[in-house]
Order: C-alpha cells, then structure tokens, then sequence
C-alpha cells in the first residue's frame, strides 16, 4: 500500500513522500475465520494461498477471477461445461452479435445455439446448455434493445443464451493478498472484502479498515460493524489529505512573503 505524505520512502513524480508496504503489515492475526457456507465451499475448491489476489464475480479477469462454475456454487459443473461458460464469457461481448442482430452493441449478449457452435460445437451441446440453465449459471432470454436510456428484451429477436452475472453476486468478492497493495476500499463492498487469517478467511475488521486509511491506533471508532465499513467506504486517506493541506499551505505561504 502507498502512502502519500509519509516521511520516509523516496518522492515519487509529483515529488510527494510514499512508503511502500504490503497489505500484510495493517493486519490481525489469529482472529476467528468465517464459517458461512459460501466459505467453506469456496475453501473446498481452493487453498487459502491459492485465493490470494483472486476476485469471484461471472466476469472476464483473466487469471486472478474465480466463477460460479469453478466453485460449483450452483451445482456440479462438468469439465466440458466450464469450457463451454469460459468461452461462451469471451465470446459474448464481441459487437458482431450486435451486428448480426441489427441491435446497439452492449456488454454481454445471449448468444443463439447456432451462433454457439461457430465457438463450440459438440454433440451434446444443447443438453449441457439445458442444464447450465436448470442449474442458473445461463439465463434463456431475448436479447435487449435500447429504449431511451434503458434496455428492454426485443422479443422479436430470438432468444438466446446468457451468463448470469451481477455485482457483487457472491459473498466474496475479493480475497485480498497479504503481500499485495490494498485496494480502493468503497462503502458498498467493505464487508464483500475477505482477507487470509491462518487456514481460513475473515472480513476487514473496522481497526484494519482504520489503519489502511491512514488513522492513528488511538482513534475511537465505537460503531456497529455495518455502519463502520459504511463510514470507511465513504472517507479518505488521511495521510493523503495531510500532503496535500502541507503543500497548499507552503505554496500559499511562498505567496504571501
């Protein structure tokens, strides 16, 4: 994590202060790790090292993101059909489907059968596509025209096959790693942040949140969880805030001799 405005470590390009320290050093250990179910499943499929840096969301991110499929949080997936979902992930976004249907390109079209095998075409691709749907990693639907600043389902168009994706659908969304850089920490996913304590994961605790946005050990915080990671979501970096006021203050000061 860089801070801004420290006094040790080199200048950066704007010639303020930063240190650089891994996440590892503005955090408990040995607090109780979570129990939840999603969890357990989530350690079932992955060692904790394993989930250091990795975010699960039903989004493209390449290496670092985990899918419902991977985890099977929605039933058994079988090795084809993780195959079918990754490429079926890449493939959607691509604006010749918006072309081909003569509709505004948007990010994340269903995709047809037919337009499914010119990627993927295997015999039983419309029982595994049956079953994906069953089991709710697909959706079944039209695809959406744009009315006025809103898409609708066109069903004049035929439907077609798409990933269920959402944010912050899952209770992780990130697992941070110890040795990393923190990163930007908002109100609406503080308690989907999830750090490595031992064999098991666990939230931020409100302390850990205070360090990483520069405040002194000493500073009372004496609010439900809920409402603190609301608080943190919404505020600043003190030591940012401090460089700045001290170079607003020299220059002014430079002005006024």
């Amino acid at each position: 994590m860089y801070i801004v405005g420290s006094k040790k470590g080199k200048p950066d390009i704007y010639n303020f202060e930063v240190s650089n320290s891994s996440l590892k050093k503005y955090l408990e250990n040995g607090l109780p790790t979570s129990e939840n179910p999603f969890v357990k499943l989530v350690l079932s499929h992955y060692s904790v090292s394993e989930l250091y840096g990795k975010s699960i969301k039903d989004k493209r991110g390449g290496k670092n993101n985990i899918h419902s499929w991977d985890i099977e949080c929605k039933g058994k997936v079988s090795a084809n059909q993780k195959k079918l979902l990754n490429a079926m992930l890449k493939e959607r976004r691509k604006k010749k489907w918006a072309e081909e249907y003569g509709i505004d390109w948007m990010d994340g079209m269903p995709l047809t059968l037919r337009q499914i095998r010119t990627f993927f075409n295997t015999s039983d691709l419309e029982e595994m596509l049956a079953d994906l749907v069953h089991k709710g990693y697909l959706r079944y639907e039209h695809p959406k025209k744009k009315v006025g600043s809103t898409r609708i389902q066109d069903t004049e168009l035929p439907k077609g096959f798409n990933i269920v994706a959402g944010k912050m659908s899952f209770e992780i969304s990130k697992v941070l790693d110890p040795k990393g850089i923190a990163p930007t920490l908002v109100a609406m996913d503080m308690k989907h942040i999830y750090v490595a304590d031992g064999n098991g994961l666990r939230t931020l605790t409100l302390r850990e949140g205070l360090r990483l946005f520069g405040y002194p050990e000493d500073f009372k915080f004496d609010v439900p969880v809920e409402n603190g990671y609301d608080l943190l979501g919404n505020t600043v970096v003190v030591p940012v805030i401090k460089a700045v006021s001290d170079r607003l203050m020299n220059i002014y000061c430079e002005a006024i001799k």
